[in-house]
């Protein structure tokens, strides 16, 4: 089989490059190894949140872009799939417990103003009436950000798979484990399949690293254990939270995920019961209405942090048609609407967004 263009990594980076390549007239062909469990998606909570705001750069400024670019990705998405993503837009209250938490957040919502976006911070009253369970955590204000909500990240990254089949795409549940440049392609071997490419696209995390290895490329990542759990039974909960160290975002009318940990250099995805039940104690003494739920699920995933501080989405210099996406971190969900459209760029070669010069390939580091 040969394709335009094929996509290694099944998750929220890799299925929205697959989407939008497809949805620009190239045959893409996305390998998604579902046999791989520990996948950073599999970590997100679905929250989509632009960073602390206060230390503005350009990282930040990129994720609050993409998130910017969410409501019309969605709606495209939506209007082609027949089906609701779960998709919230100004829906994340930033909760601050003391005064310390609360100058910070008041901070950033000035230079969130500064520089025209919209912000807002609320008293206590104010945000136990934005959301009513408020009443129940230690509350000295909240802080709203524009652009700032949350996804059901299960059902996008299905509506996204269904986009590239929609538009001619073949997504092979197969793990790559061989590249070879053979002339002007790429051929790959996948447990059941082989595919000639002409692009080759790293988008799976840290998993992208053994395949990575093995044509040369050193990927400057390390690995985060990220754990999360689900509770059923709670309370309504309307907008997604960030109190003290958690996130809080909702599911459904009954059920929250609540998240996460983080464990650097950890590279397999077991879930410690030490850890869950800290995360568990933790998230109800922080909000004790979560005591009346249950757990329903528990969620492990390894993100792919950048040891360069930042995402790496561009071509590979030195290698023919190679492009990589990673090294998002805990912005994977945030930033996938924006390197999607870079990769888009770069490889139908109009790379114009500033994203394709700051998230580059870093100079010096070819191999």
């Amino acid at each position: 089989m040969r394709t335009d263009a094929a996509v290694v990594g099944g998750g929220i980076i890799g299925s929205a490059i697959g989407y939008e390549l497809a949805r620009s007239g190239l045959s893409v062909s996305l390998f998604d190894s579902r046999a791989l469990y520990g996948g950073a998606t599999l970590a997100a909570a679905g929250l989509l949140v632009s960073g602390r705001g206060v230390a503005v750069g350009p990282l930040q400024s990129l994720t609050e872009e993409s998130l910017a670019l969410y409501p019309a990705w969605v709606a495209e998405l939506e209007r082609n799939a027949g089906v609701e993503v779960g998709f919230h837009s100004n829906a994340v209250l930033r909760v601050a417990r003391n005064e310390r938490e609360a100058r910070v957040l008041v901070e950033a919502v000035e230079r969130a103003l500064q520089r025209g976006r919209r912000a807002q911070w609320l008293s206590p009253a104010a945000a136990a009436e934005s959301e009513p369970l408020i009443e129940g955590v230690a509350c000295v204000g909240a802080a709203r950000f524009e652009n700032e909500g949350f996804v059901n990240v299960s059902r996008l990254v299905a509506v996204l798979r269904a986009g590239i089949r929609r538009f001619g795409g073949v997504i092979f549940s197969s793990t790559v484990t061989r590249a070879v440049r053979t002339g002007p392609f790429w051929e790959l071997k996948a447990d059941f399949a082989e595919v000639q490419t002409e692009h080759l696209v790293l988008a799976g995390g840290f998993h992208s690293l053994p395949l990575a290895q093995q044509i040369g490329i050193a990927l400057p990542l390390y690995p985060v254990r990220g754990l999360s759990f689900c509770v059923c039974g709670t309370s309504r909960l309307s907008r997604a939270l960030t109190i003290g160290g958690l996130q809080i975002v909702p599911q459904s009318r009954t059920e929250v995920v609540v998240g996460s940990t983080v464990e650097r250099e950890e590279c397999r995805p077991a879930i410690a019961p030490k850890r869950l039940g800290e995360l568990r104690d933790r998230s109800n003494a922080i909000c004790p209405w979560l005591r009346e739920g249950r757990v329903s699920a528990v969620r492990c995933g390894i993100r792919p942090a950048s040891r360069i501080g930042r995402p790496i989405v561009g071509a590979v210099p030195g290698y023919a048609n190679v492009v990589v996406a990673v090294g998002h971190y805990r912005s994977g969900l945030a930033l996938a609407p924006l390197t999607a459209k870079t990769v888009q760029e770069v490889i139908l070669g109009s790379p114009a967004n500033e994203a394709s010069r700051f998230f580059a390939w870093p100079r010096g580091e070819m191999r």
